[in-house]
């Protein structure tokens, strides 16, 4: 039965691409393959082939319309017949997506221009706004899942198969017998064998000590190390072999229950349990594994390595449990950041924490493991003869096992963030359900930053730790932390409210605008002859102006909800303007109003209905103009100005118990555009003499000034300890020099992440280091 969305697109329009897989992400997941030419298929004779199997078993097909679409020989030779032969015959879903102006109308094909399609010839995505092409591609992805519905529904295994989240449960046993290794699957564990794979050792481990030794120097030789896709593909063959017909009957033997047709490993999420005594295999990061283009983990495939070892038994934890840190320096950064995270994360007390315990020498250790019975144990700093460096000298890794032995012992996790040669696979964890190393022998402090997000993730989500650690963050360290796994299930309870709502983006910045804005609507709707306000926000690029919008929203909300009752409404701005004509056919589409419904009557139907004192207020936002992701295209400067002399007739159309505020933000790049917009304004300001119009000057949005950046800080709202906030101010504004996104998005780490872990990062990125007596906490 097929399970496959085939799309068909031009190279050339990649990025559009790109925008549209995230929305399509979860069906994949749920084992609908997106079959994309480029991306599956590999080149060769083979590719036509593959092509027309893919057209051929695809439950429906979508086509990103543009005029590289229309220009690609390949596509109006090889995919698009047939494609065109299926939906006329079998009347196959064909969903067009059209992206940019085209003439598809004029052409042979232009029945495909009246199919029930995404955005339109004359409305394309690209004159769209992010929020627009957005609704878009969801509402194109609810049709691709009620097509499919019925599908899934006849895949999923029954109630008593594993959970749908992962259909299939794969146990991969790969043992050295002599000079051979021998690979066995199985659908369960001990369960009867799918398939055996049978290799010499010399073969694997040529792969095996190449990728170890990459991991190990922490750096690449080859490529772009861990991304590049060799390194994907050479894990791929250490656990499936090179053989492609070898991949065929495991996949088929593996997806059966799926009922697919051409069964891959992107068919459907997979657990997959790697377990070994190999040494050197458990420490391979197997989440870079790749099947042809595909990282496998992004396919929802999870790899948990484990020795194979019993028992397999559920862990259960309780906050606040015990946690004790074995490091030299117990008055790191980093350390301070673990212990924010566990109290925000638990609400507990911050001073003398019973159960957060750090020990710097390596005679007091025996005597905290006894006295504390921690379940968690986090070893920080350099590894060295297989001892980790404590104050008063090294502490042997050996004793450290022995002492894990003792009556009594509870421990539940053991992490090792640590530098240098380190082989604590054997004996080290043998009764402990999980265990966390980072591999790399070179000293890198992102590493910090890598274990701080994920003690943040598993901690305050509830998550399971492995699964936590899957999550990818974009951080190359990340993708080679090596996780061993010896428990059937994993529960962690969080107690505490969490911050992550907090969007730092809402409240920072913009407050002068914001206060001229206030006090010029307060005006609008109290003065007798004023109807319509037009704005033209402004900002250099990199100052997130597409955000704009709704900061000004949230602080009208806020502050003038009383006074006002507001209703914004989104129109797309006309892509061709011919005449004022095209302004109000922008409005009519925008409220589905009939081709010759009166302006009057368009702007009576967007007023918001208010049924107390509040006075109605209708905000007009014509989106954000530039070259900025979210942005719609730039905009000629003739088209402001015809925009202008647009707000002046609604002006006089407004219905008189109505007041609009209308905006048209403008991205710009120096201050040469700056001026020209401001003269733009002055000039028509002049013209547009009009009793009901009224043209206010928003300065241009600069960069975060530091006082502003400083006040957000000091709000306890976003729990930046007081004793911190100097340093992170002045650390983030000698990194971004105020440039207001990467502002955000250092802020919005410090929330979702901890402060502690943000001034430790920076530190580093930085190179400062701050005496201790400087980052007190209060």
């Amino acid at each position: 039965m097929s399970r496959t969305i085939f799309i068909s697109y031009s190279r050339k329009d990649a990025s559009w691409l790109d925008r549209l897989l995230p929305f399509l992400k979860p069906f994949e997941r749920n084992g609908v393959v997106l079959a994309c030419s480029d991306r599956l298929i590999q080149g060769g004779e083979v590719f036509d082939e593959r092509i027309a199997n893919a057209i051929e078993d695809a439950v429906a097909v979508i086509l990103l319309i543009s005029e590289n679409f229309l220009a690609s020989d390949y596509i109006q030779e090889k995919e698009l017949p047939p494609i065109l032969a299926r939906l006329e015959k079998e009347k196959m879903p064909v969903l067009p997506v059209f992206l940019s102006p085209s003439p598809i109308q004029k052409l042979p094909i232009q029945h495909i221009a009246k199919l029930n399609g995404y955005g339109s010839p004359d409305k394309p995505l690209v004159g769209m706004s992010e929020v627009e092409w957005k609704n878009q591609f969801n509402m194109l992805a609810e049709r691709v899942s009620g097509l499919v519905a019925k599908i899934i529904q006849l895949a999923l295994p029954s109630k008593s198969s594993p959970s749908p989240s992962h259909h299939v449960e794969l146990w991969c046993r790969m043992d050295r017998r002599g000079e051979e290794l021998q690979t066995g699957f199985s659908l369960r564990r001990d369960g009867e064998s799918v398939f055996t794979l049978t290799r010499t050792w010399k073969q694997v481990a040529i792969s095996m000590d190449k990728i170890n030794k990459m991991v190990k120097r922490g750096k690449t030789l080859f490529g772009d190390w861990p991304h590049d896709e060799f390194w994907g593909n050479e894990l791929f063959s250490l656990l499936f072999g090179a053989a492609e017909d070898n991949h065929k009957v495991l996949f088929n033997k593996l997806f059966t229950p799926l009922k697919a047709t051409a069964p891959t490993p992107v068919f459907a999420p997979v657990k997959l349990y790697i377990t070994t005594e190999i040494a050197e295999l458990l420490t391979l990061p197997w989440r870079l594994t790749r099947w042809q283009a595909h990282l496998l983990s992004e396919a929802g495939w999870l790899f948990l390595p484990g020795d194979g070892a019993m028992p397999f038994a559920p862990v259960q934890l309780h906050p606040p449990f015990n946690v004790l840190v074995l490091t030299a320096d117990g008055n790191s950064l980093h350390v301070q950041s673990l212990q924010e995270i566990l109290v925000q994360a638990w609400g507990a007390p911050k001073i003398n924490d019973p159960w957060f315990r750090v020990v710097t020498r390596g005679d007091e250790v025996e005597m905290a493991l006894s006295g504390m019975l921690p379940q968690l144990i986090y070893c920080h700093g350099k590894v060295e003869d297989q001892s980790l460096q404590m104050q008063d000298g090294p502490l042997e890794l050996a004793s450290l096992a022995n002492w894990l032995k003792m009556p009594g012992m509870t421990v539940k996790l053991l992490c090792f963030n640590t530098h240098g040669p380190l082989s604590p696979i054997n004996q080290l964890y043998q009764n402990i359900p999980l265990l966390v190393q980072r591999p790399s022998e070179e000293e890198n402090r992102d590493a910090d930053t890598v274990f701080s997000h994920w003690f943040a993730r598993w901690l305050q989500q509830e998550m399971d730790p492995l699964l936590a650690l899957n999550v990818p963050i974009g951080n190359p360290e990340e993708e080679t932390v090596v996780a061993i796994q010896r428990y059937s299930s994993w529960t962690s309870i969080q107690t505490a409210p969490l911050r992550r709502h907090i969007s730092v983006k809402l409240n920072l910045d913009r407050d002068t605008p914001k206060a001229l804005i206030r006090k010029w609507l307060g005006e609008l709707v109290n003065h007798g002859s004023f109807k319509l306000m037009a704005m033209v926000p402004h900002a250099e690029e990199g100052n997130h102006l597409p955000d704009f919008s709704s900061q000004v929203q949230h602080d009208l909300e806020i502050n003038m909800g009383e006074l006002i009752l507001l209703k914004p409404v989104r129109v797309a701005f006309p892509s061709i303007i011919n005449s004022q004509d095209d302004f109000t056919t922008a409005l009519r589409e925008t409220g589905q109003h009939a081709a010759n419904t009166p302006l009057g009557h368009i702007l009576r139907s967007f007023a918001p209905r208010t049924l107390d004192h509040r006075k109605p207020v209708l905000w007009l936002d014509w989106g954000c103009h530039g070259l900025e992701s979210g942005c719609s295209p730039p905009l000629a400067g003739k088209k402001l100005t015809q925009w202008l002399e647009y707000c002046a007739l609604m002006a006089e159309t407004t219905p008189q118990n109505l007041r609009i505020m209308t905006t048209l933000a403008i991205q710009a790049n120096d201050e040469k555009a700056f001026s020209f917009i401001d003269a733009t304004l002055e000039k028509a300001r002049r013209n547009l003499n009009i009793a009901s119009f009224w043209i206010r000057f928003i300065p241009a949005l600069e960069r975060v000034p530091f006082h502003e950046l400083d006040d957000l800080l000091k709000n306890p709202h976003y729990g930046c300890p007081f004793g911190l906030y100097p340093n992170i101010s002045r650390l983030i504004m000698k990194k971004t020099k105020g440039h207001y996104q990467e502002v955000v998005n250092l802020l919005q780490e410090g929330v979702d992440f901890g402060w502690l872990a943000l001034l430790d990062k920076l530190n580093r990125a930085m190179g400062v280091d701050f005496p201790e007596e400087e980052i007190t906490l209060k």
